[in-house]
């Protein structure tokens, strides 16, 4: 399991990482909303934790490209304005489980987040793997295409 956690709070976020470590649950955080997005296309995420009201509009950007990247991904926000957020996303992104207030400890909301992902594992749901933002390299004059059943039976018959 995977957590991203995107908070410009850093004892938040670094308490926030500390619970998913506790849970043996590898996290990768950041403060920076261009390192998040990166991290959305490299690595499969099964739980987003974010701070609603650092990202202002890019907020919207961050949550499509989280869940076009990863199927059964949960997301939980902190938000400053919880009623606001809750009805004006949670039409938009159906992966968002929560949007908690800012006083809501780190651990809570962790908690919250891998109870969502367990859900989606449960019900079938899995994160894709990641797709290498790097072409293939092909090996130059071998090659590597598995062999058909006849092949093999010929091979083994010889």
């Amino acid at each position: 399991m995977q957590v991203l956690i995107i908070d410009e709070k850093t004892e938040r976020r670094d308490r926030t990482m500390m619970a998913s470590l506790e849970r043996n649950i590898f996290a990768t955080a950041t403060a920076n909303l261009a390192v998040g997005e990166e991290a959305l296309t490299r690595l499969p995420v099964d739980v987003l934790v974010a701070s609603a009201d650092a990202f202002g509009d890019a907020l919207g950007d961050l949550l499509g490209l989280a869940e076009e990247r990863n199927a059964g991904l949960t997301t939980v926000l902190w938000s400053q304005n919880v009623s606001w957020d809750l009805d004006t996303l949670s039409e938009a992104f159906p992966t968002l489980c929560a949007v908690l207030g800012t006083e809501v400890t780190p651990d809570l909301a962790m908690q919250i987040g891998l109870s969502g992902a367990q859900n989606a594992l449960a019900h079938g749901i899995h994160a894709p793997l990641p797709r290498s933002p790097y072409p293939v390299p092909q090996p130059r004059g071998r090659d590597l295409s598995l062999p058909s059943p006849a092949e093999l039976q010929a091979r083994s018959a010889a």
